[in-house]
């Protein structure tokens, strides 16, 4: 379980962020609500790993929040990469209801 625990401090900040920049609203009954390309770019994701083929053109990036959104996701794969390594690789990781 505590591994877990690290698992979600390491992304906090990086999910912390995609919500400030938007990427989805919580209502007062505590609904989570998409914006709806964010909720595009996750069926996208979701249609390559299902072994589908996606075409994607970034037109901007929107200026400094890309390189902090960049970062803390970089930063936020790197703990996670560390901490799956030191449980033994992604076999040691429990799912996050476990």
């Amino acid at each position: 379980m505590g591994e877990n625990n690290e698992m979600l401090a390491a992304v906090q900040p990086w999910l912390a962020a995609l919500y400030e920049s938007g990427a989805a609203t919580l209502s007062p009954t505590g609904a989570v609500n998409m914006n709806p390309e964010v909720r595009n770019l996750f069926s996208a994701i979701h249609a390559v790993l299902a072994g589908g083929e996606v075409k994607l053109e970034v037109v901007d990036t929107g200026g400094a929040a890309y390189a902090t959104l960049e970062s803390h996701m970089d930063r936020a794969i790197g703990q996670v990469g560390k901490l799956a390594a030191e449980l033994g690789g992604a076999d040691g990781i429990a799912p996050m209801g476990a």
